[in-house]
């Protein structure tokens, strides 16, 4: 029994592990700007630095929980605020966050601003784990960006190989102009004539099925277990089940079934034949039964008339 609750853990671990395989851990820094007097404004109208995140999976990421930080001491500097539907950012798209220092303003605005040799780190919701970080130049012109050459592409622990500073800023949409194709056109030419698709699918349902047969089986066998020690407390209930111990056929007994078994398949045995004819014969009785009527009725007395 043990080992079939270790196979169902690891099959539920690993439905919900394909269920959350799109995360935080998808999100990319991607583009920043540290001095701005003609760029992009605020929902405040103001100018001010901002950070690009862009989601580099084919599935929409939640930011609510995670950390912003140019702090390597203190890397929970500015949480996003969790429950807002616009921290959902969708499959290979951005979202812009500004650093103005002044957090209270909202969801999308940092309680840090950016300064040039600074480090800028993007967390993960426990408060340690670093998804991705980049330092900022030390020499950066007012008005440029400091972007990756190519959305969400190059590494994530601070090599600056694939980033450039970049004359044309682009918050809120993507360097480079890439075709954006759905699921089901990336499927189509991953899987062109279904066969992944099909296999996937049976293999779910073939799982879904076992699960609910040990499921269901679990269950009745716990059941059982229950109604049996139910039972046993009873009187009624011990007694029949020593009862049920001890019934056991003795050999004798054993023998006999066997031998009248043996004697119904011969065919020589003798049975006793009934002609199934029902003989009724009529008795002449030369007295009279103690029920006749002549002892129910009562004789008419006689009265003697006097002459007169």
């Amino acid at each position: 029994m043990n080992k079939k609750r270790i196979i169902l853990a690891l099959v539920l671990s690993f439905a919900v592990t394909l269920g959350f395989a799109q995360n935080s851990n998808d999100m990319r820094l991607n583009e920043l700007m540290v001095y701005n007097t003609q760029d992009m404004t605020d929902d405040y109208g103001e100018h001010c630095g901002w950070i690009e995140l862009f989601n580099s999976s084919y599935g929409a990421v939640n930011m609510g929980g995670c950390y912003f930080s140019n702090d390597p001491s203190n890397l929970m500097m500015n949480q996003i605020p969790k429950g807002d539907v616009k921290t959902l950012v969708q499959p290979r798209q951005t979202a812009v966050f500004f650093a103005d220092g002044q957090g209270f303003r909202g969801t999308f605005h940092l309680n840090f601003k950016i300064e040039p040799g600074q480090e800028i780190f993007l967390v993960l919701g426990d408060g340690h784990t670093i998804v991705d970080r980049i330092k900022v130049p030390d020499q950066i012109d007012t008005n440029r960006s400091y972007g990756r050459i190519t959305d969400g592409i190059g590494p994530i622990n601070g090599d600056a190989s694939y980033w450039k500073i970049q004359d044309h800023p682009s918050p809120g949409t993507t360097v480079y102009q890439e075709k954006f194709e759905t699921k089901s056109q990336h499927m189509a030419k991953v899987d062109p004539y279904g066969w992944i698709m099909a296999i996937t699918a049976m293999s779910v349902v073939f799982i879904a099925l076992v699960i609910l047969y040990l499921c269901f089986k679990e269950i009745g066998n716990i059941s059982k277990k229950k109604m049996r020690k139910a039972a046993v407390k009873t009187p009624a209930g011990k007694a029949a089940a020593e009862a049920d111990e001890k019934a056991v056929l003795s050999a004798e007994t054993c023998a006999a079934i066997a031998m009248a078994l043996e004697l119904y398949k011969e065919e020589n045995e003798a049975h006793d034949q009934e002609s199934f004819v029902v003989t009724m014969q009529h008795t002449d009785r030369s007295y009279s039964p103690w029920s006749a009527k002549i002892y129910t009725l009562r004789q008419t007395p006689e009265t003697n008339k006097k002459k007169r």
